[in-house]
């Protein structure tokens, strides 16, 4: 799959009402991939407890400017 059609795929779901997006797909033995699970906020827990950024600010930040 190609970075084009996760991005179709992203704004099926929702586009711009989603931010922070991980989505996970799965392979098959045939090479095809298939939808496993779309996580939001992804990776936020690491960056949190591992580094000084602050990203609740970044995400309020995000959500002032869409509202």
């Amino acid at each position: 799959m190609t970075k084009e059609l996760v991005r179709q795929y992203i704004m099926a779901l929702g586009g711009s009402a989603l931010a922070f997006v991980g989505v996970d797909f799965l392979l098959e033995k045939s090479g095809c991939m298939v939808f496993n699970e779309l996580e939001e906020m992804v990776g936020c827990r690491m960056l949190y407890a591992c580094s000084d950024h602050d990203i609740v600010s970044d995400y309020v930040g995000w959500l002032a400017k869409k509202l």
